[in-house]
C-alpha cells in the first residue's frame, strides 16, 4: 500500500512540474519571439 501511494504522489508531482512547465513556456515563448524578431 504505502508502495502504491509513493507511486502516485510521483505521478501528481510529475503532472503539476510538467502543467508549471507549459505555463513558463507560455509566459517564456512570446519574450524570446519578441527578442528574436
Amino acid at each position: 500500500m504505502a508502495k502504491r501511494s509513493n507511486i502516485i504522489e510521483l505521478k501528481t508531482i510529475d503532472s503539476i512540474t510538467s502543467i508549471d512547465f507549459c505555463v513558463l513556456l507560455e509566459f517564456i515563448w512570446p519574450s524570446i519571439v519578441m527578442l528574436v524578431f
